[in-house]
Order: structure tokens, then C-alpha cells, then sequence
């Protein structure tokens, strides 16, 4: 009886050290970022620093790195010297003097050891840029004479980031970042651009393997497991992880997905997400690898529009095709949204195409396995596009509810079915009509 005990204790201390020891839990890392490099380039000076605040507030906003933010800007033609030299004073233990020269860089005594102690450098730089400033005469005062000079402006702007882990001496991305912006004035452009590169760099940065979140199933409940992290780690309501298991082949482990966990609920070091595919069951102390995705889905859609008012309408099938856009980062039943979309119906060839822009929100998602009904609501309003050379007039204003049926295909496209109804007005020949439809539509998710 004492062999069977002790047996039994030394199998559970093994296998617990064995759980303790494969589950891997990330950790912030220590990251200096430099300034953009734009030697070669004439660029503003309100352009630059707008960059440089994207780039440390993109890597801020992820909340897993301690962030050296270096006022420095290196070349790539010194980049390689200047990695040698902090390998080098690595190996060094030499006091080192209170200025230390690396390319055409002077770095103090006490920002050269953080450069030397971080974990991973990063080094942005411009490798294409194009601003112009286009002009065109309009007609102002509709008296048909185009006597006012409008001018609008264009932004073009490639960059390079380059990330190097300093520990192992190796690159562990290197990616481009490429982006444009236009509008009725220099900022507007700078504005545009600089937010979709925001946008593109956070969804890079999450690709890439060394910044992925890793973490292990602390409890598992039914469909909800709860794991450490939280947002501490800048984990957020909506995020997803897959479940890694492992299977053998020639003697070599793969790593292999095993389901599919969408977080939602947060604390500071701690989440709870829920299940919603798993090829086998989900058990404590698996591991978990966040999933990098962009802080919204993307769901282009076609609908069929049934008309109930006015009632001579009631034979007149209208489509439309249009994308919707929902933010589900920081979101789980309630998820805003927004899109566009364009109509098309018997009279579309004589009175013209209308576009409609919406906003919205989903109310109340269920989710349950695969499946997502989500409950929703848009307001938006329409204008009639009849010509190029027209100005687009005000067409209808409606509000529309919809019950949606989605289902996951793949862990990144979702298939889905909506059916509803709107209510609203529409103006034709200067004539206001109320009008509905009953609604059935198909859509792609992508997420």
C-alpha cells in the first residue's frame, strides 16, 4: 500500500513539472524603437513625427513590451555596423565612456547600456515617398462658370521596420509598411495615411512569432476555459487563441491546432474565453497562441430587398450589394459597425443608383459552438448618384433590423444569413414616401 502511495505521488509531481514546464507563458519584453530614418528623403517635419508617434504608440497600445523610445535615427547603411558594436560591448564587461559614437549616431553613456541590455531593437525606415498637390477649378456659385481654384493633395509612404532580437543576435521580421492619403489638405492626407498604417503595423506586429501572446488553460468549464494574462498583457474582450496540440512524424513533434477559444471576459492577469471549435477536448495546462487578427471583420454582403410600402412597389424586387465593417476588439455582445452599400432595382436605369452609408451596432450576440445570431440595428440614409457629371442628390433615410445566423467555415471566414426588415422615407421628383422592405440576405465574414 505505501509503494502504491508513494508511486502515486511521484507520478503526479513528474507530471505536474511536465505541465509547468511545456506550458509557456509570455512575458513583456523589453524593446528599443527608433526614430524614423528618412535621410534620403525631403519630407515635412510634421510628417515624420507623425510616423515616429504611430510607430511607439502602435507597439504602447499592445501593452506587452516596456518601450525604450530612442530619439536616435539610424541609416541602413549603419545598421549593421551599429548592431556589431552593441554584440561587441554585450561581451565587453569595460566601463564604458560617457559618449559612445555608432555610425552617425552619438549616444549617451546611459542610453547606449538600455540599447545594450534590451531584448529587441527596432528601426524604421522610408523607402518610398511621393507627395503632390493636384488643382481644378469649380463652379463655387452655380452660376455655370468654374472660377475657383480647389486643391487637393496626395501622400505616398513605404516603411521599413525592421526588428532584431538582440539576445540571439537574429532577425526576427522585417516587413513594409505601405500606405496613402488624400484630401483637401496637406493634414488630411498626413491623417489618413498615418491611421491605416496604425491599422496595418498592430496587425504585423501580432504576426509575428516572438510578440504572440503564449499562455496555458488554467480551468476548463464546460464551453469556457479561463487562462493567466489579461490586460496586463493588453488582452482584450473579443481576442482569439488557438488551443496547440501535437502530433508526431518521423520522430519530429508538430505543433497542430486543436480548437479555436474567443476572449470574453478580462481582468488584469487573468481572462475567461469560449470554445468555439475543438477537434478534441480542451484540458488544463494546454497551450494557448493568440491568434493575430485585425481589430474589426469585414463582411461584404448581398441582399434582397421584398417591398411592402408604398404599395405599388410591392412587385419591385430591389438588391443591393454592399460591406459592412464590425469592430469586435474591446467588444463582445454589443460590437458597433458600419458600411456602405449600393442599390440596385427595376428603376435604378431611370432614376439612378442610390449609396447608402449606415451605422450600427450588434445587440446581444449568442454564441454557441460554430454559430453566432447576432441581433441588429442600422440607421443610415442614401444619396442618388444619376450621373458623373451630376451632383448627388438626397435619396431615402431608413432604419433596419436584422436577426444574423452565422457559422464558422474556418477559423477565419464565417458564412451567414440575415433576415429583416426597414422602415423609412424616400424623396423622388421632390416628393417624400414612406417606404419598407422585408429583407433576406447572404454574406462572407472575413475575419
Amino acid at each position: 500500500m505505501f509503494e502504491r502511495r508513494f508511486f502515486l505521488l511521484i507520478f503526479s509531481l513528474l507530471f505536474f513539472s511536465f505541465s509547468l514546464h511545456a506550458q509557456k507563458v509570455s512575458g513583456t519584453k523589453s524593446i528599443a524603437v527608433f526614430r524614423l530614418s528618412y535621410y534620403d528623403w525631403d519630407m515635412p517635419e510634421a510628417l515624420y513625427n507623425a510616423v515616429d508617434n504611430v510607430i511607439v504608440k502602435s507597439f504602447l497600445d499592445m501593452k506587452r513590451f516596456e518601450i525604450i523610445a530612442m530619439s536616435h535615427r539610424i541609416s541602413s547603411a549603419d545598421l549593421e555596423g551599429f548592431i556589431q558594436k552593441i554584440q561587441e560591448d554585450r561581451k565587453k564587461a569595460v566601463e564604458l565612456p560617457e559618449e559612445v559614437l555608432a555610425g552617425k549616431q552619438a549616444f549617451t553613456k546611459a542610453d547606449w547600456e538600455r540599447l545594450v541590455n534590451s531584448y529587441i531593437i527596432v528601426v524604421p525606415t522610408v523607402t518610398d515617398y511621393a507627395f503632390k498637390r493636384f488643382s481644378q477649378k469649380v463652379d463655387t456659385d452655380n452660376d455655370g462658370v468654374a472660377d475657383t481654384v480647389k486643391y487637393s493633395y496626395s501622400l505616398l509612404l513605404k516603411v521599413n521596420v525592421y526588428l532584431r532580437n538582440m539576445q540571439n543576435n537574429k532577425s526576427i521580421a522585417n516587413f513594409t509598411l505601405q500606405h496613402s492619403g488624400f484630401g483637401d489638405s496637406p493634414e488630411m492626407a498626413f491623417l489618413i495615411a498615418s491611421s491605416t498604417m496604425m491599422l496595418d503595423l498592430q496587425y504585423k506586429l501580432r504576426s509575428v512569432s516572438d510578440f504572440k501572446i503564449t499562455t496555458g488553460v488554467s480551468k476548463v468549464s464546460g464551453q469556457f476555459i479561463e487562462f493567466e494574462l489579461g490586460s496586463n498583457m493588453g488582452i482584450s474582450v473579443g481576442d482569439e487563441f488557438t488551443v496547440i496540440g501535437y502530433e508526431r512524424k518521423d520522430g519530429i513533434a508538430y505543433e497542430k491546432q486543436v480548437a479555436l477559444v474567443m476572449v470574453i471576459a478580462v481582468s488584469d492577469e487573468k481572462s475567461t474565453a469560449q470554445i468555439l471549435f475543438s477537434k478534441s477536448d480542451v484540458l488544463f495546462a494546454d497551450q494557448l497562441k493568440e491568434v493575430a487578427r485585425l481589430p474589426m471583420e469585414f463582411n461584404p454582403y448581398f441582399n434582397v430587398g421584398f417591398p411592402t410600402m408604398p404599395p405599388e412597389e410591392r412587385y419591385i424586387i430591389n438588391g443591393s450589394i454592399g460591406l459592412k465593417i464590425i469592430h469586435t476588439r474591446g467588444f463582445y455582445k454589443f460590437r458597433p459597425l458600419y458600411g456602405i452599400d449600393i442599390n440596385f432595382s427595376q428603376n435604378s436605369a431611370i432614376l439612378g443608383v442610390p449609396v447608402r452609408i449606415f451605422a450600427g451596432c450588434q445587440l446581444g450576440n449568442v454564441f454557441v459552438g460554430i454559430f453566432q445570431f447576432s441581433p441588429e440595428i442600422q440607421v443610415g440614409g442614401g444619396m442618388l448618384l444619376k450621373s458623373l457629371s451630376e451632383k448627388p442628390v438626397f435619396s431615402d433615410f431608413f432604419v433596419k433590423g436584422l436577426l444574423g445566423f452565422n457559422f464558422l467555415v474556418t477559423k477565419d471566414i464565417k458564412l451567414g444569413f440575415d433576415i429583416g426588415c426597414d422602415l423609412g422615407f424616400k424623396s423622388e421628383n421632390h416628393k417624400s414616401a414612406m417606404m419598407s422592405n422585408f429583407i433576406l440576405g447572404f454574406g462572407i465574414t472575413i475575419k
